[in-house]
């Protein structure tokens, strides 16, 4: 028996405050959203993170640290919309056109809500914005080895 996913508002709080706690842990990020798959599958949904400490442990490193952190916030219904993660580096075209092109926002305030935008030849039905920081540092935790940059505050 097939069900329909559902990425409800409450899903979408849930994956806020686990990108507070990715935060809090690991650093900053530059840009966390959540994209509609495809235009013809509109209850499929990217999570999109870039982040200096995603550059720092590359793409494979990062999916399966949210991946794995992910599921203790959502449920199997909310989990399986998410039918992506797509790390990206913060040199993309995509994530410099929104940070370039976006205002700021932040974890402290409501997700972002737009419909039908295009980025490239890539059109985003739908989405939510978590967080867009042009202004992202890292914190360091742990080994040195998974951050390159010290940085003092």
């Amino acid at each position: 028996m097939a069900y329909k996913t559902v990425l409800t508002a409450e899903a979408r709080e849930k994956v806020r405050s686990f990108l507070r706690e990715i935060a809090t842990e690991k650093g900053s990020l530059y840009l966390a959203m959540l994209a509609q798959t495809l235009p013809e599958v509109r209850d499929r949904w990217t999570l999109i993170v870039s982040a200096p400490w995603v550059d720092s442990s590359g793409p494979r490193a990062t999916v399966s640290y949210l991946s794995s952190n992910l599921s203790r916030y959502l449920d199997k219904n909310a989990l399986s919309a998410i039918d992506r993660i797509e790390p990206m580096s913060r040199t993309e075209l995509f994530v410099e056109t929104m940070l370039a092109n976006h205002p700021s926002h932040s974890l402290e305030e409501p997700v972002r809500h737009f419909s039908n935008w295009r980025s490239g030849e890539v059109p985003i039905p739908e989405g939510y914005i978590f967080v867009i920081d042009p202004d992202a540092k890292t914190r360091h935790r742990g080994s040195a080895a998974g951050n390159r940059r010290v940085v003092v505050r």
